[in-house]
């Protein structure tokens, strides 16, 4: 999905990526990555002992099946 959102906040590191359909879903009305997709770009972007506890708590969740 395209992003053509342009919003930026003092303090605040955005990162935007085109990410494929499958990778998205809907909650709450708003659409957002799915739980996976969101650990997977944390880890690429988090020093090694935060990216293991991401991992480590997310994988607890019942979306996410590694």
């Amino acid at each position: 999905m395209p992003n053509t959102d342009r919003v930026t906040r003092e303090g605040v590191d955005v990162q935007r990526h085109d990410v494929p359909v499958g990778d998205v879903c809907v909650r709450d009305g708003l659409v957002v990555t799915t739980v996976l997709r969101t650990v997977l770009d944390l880890c690429r972007s988090l020093p090694l002992p935060e990216a293991v506890a991401v991992v480590a708590v997310e994988t607890e969740h019942p979306d996410v099946r590694l």
